[in-house]
Formats: C-alpha cells, structure tokens, sequence
C-alpha cells in the first residue's frame, strides 16, 4: 500500500524558473504550455536541456503572437450581421 500512495503523490510535472516552460519528470524532456485562443496546449520542446528548451519556446511565443494577431476572415460574422443578412434574405 506505501508504494502505491508514494506513485500518487510524485509528482510528473515540474514547473520551471520560466513561463511556460514544464518538464516531464520520468523522461526529463521540457515542453512548452502555451494558451492559444482559449486553448491550452503542450508541445514537446524534444530536448532535456534547459538553455536549449528556453530558446525555443521564445520560438513558440512568436508563433503565438502571429496567430493571435491575424484579422478574422471574411466569413466571420458577429451575430447580429448575420442575423441582418438572415432577415434580409428570408424577406
């Protein structure tokens, strides 16, 4: 019973001294954890290095902000455009 509460209690997840940046305990590789659009998601870093995984979440954090600051397209309505070009069309 010891050993299983002991698996329980370890922990998998190490946070680092940088944001975003966590690391998988049993295998030692970095990942990034990163919110994009609501969204929260993890990418392998593919290094168990800590110099290298920092410069390439600065990588990742650039491909954020470019994602982020793209315009919505011109199919993407708010609703009450929609709803005008609803109501003009059912008329």
């Amino acid at each position: 019973m010891c050993e299983r509460q002991n698996f329980r209690t370890k922990r998998l997840w190490l946070k680092t001294p940088f944001a975003n940046l966590v690391r998988y305990v049993p295998s030692g590789i970095y990942f990034s954890r990163i919110r994009v659009s609501g969204k929260l998601i993890r990418r392998s870093l593919k290094t168990d290095t800590l110099s290298v995984a920092k410069l390439r979440l600065e990588t990742l954090k650039v491909e954020r902000q470019r994602i982020e600051s793209k315009e919505p397209s011109q199919w993407q309505y708010a609703f009450g455009d929609a709803l005008a070009i609803f109501r003009a069309f059912a008329e």
